[in-house]
């Protein structure tokens, strides 16, 4: 009888586990759909600089798009882009990286994103021009876990 009261245990936390991690995944796949939406609209925005158009097409960026997180932890909302610019430009990383921001608090307003983790609800965490290839990563600050990245990132830039 104590046996089957160990499997029945057994089997109630294997399935809350389950419930529990399918739960997050699916958060983490609709905070992912909404970043990938924002990065399509301010990027179809840019004066700046300007992205091949095959390249901002919603479906391409969303099976281009990669979290992050495997470091930092599963609940962090970071994801990754790469795009190729039409052509070289000599702006620099900082002003690309501003008007990004500025792009994305724009559209975080008109749609009602909010955060009272940070300053704004999607932000560039990271930027930099490799080969042509313009590379960001964008947090979109749902939680405590994805400021705290952000605050160890802006420290490990202050630190270089």
């Amino acid at each position: 009888m104590q046996f089957l009261w160990i499997v029945i245990l057994v089997l109630i936390v294997l399935f809350l586990l389950h419930f529990f991690k399918r739960r997050s995944k699916e958060k983490i796949r609709k905070n992912k759909t909404v970043t990938d939406l924002a990065v399509v609209n301010c990027l179809h925005q840019m004066s700046l600089i300007k992205v091949e158009n095959s390249e901002l097409f919603p479906q391409k960026v969303f099976s281009m798009s990669q979290p992050v997180a495997s470091f930092w932890g599963q609940e962090v909302n970071v994801f990754s882009y790469c795009f190729t610019l039409t052509a070289k430009s000599a702006v620099t990383i900082k002003k690309i990286r501003a008007e990004l921001n500025s792009l994305l608090k724009n559209y975080e307003q008109q749609r009602q994103l909010t955060t009272k983790y940070y300053q704004q609800a999607l932000i560039v965490s990271d930027c930099w021009l490799e080969n042509n290839q313009l590379n960001i990563d964008v947090a979109y600050v749902t939680n405590q876990a994805t400021a705290n990245y952000l605050i160890d990132v802006r420290r490990a830039e202050k630190d270089h």
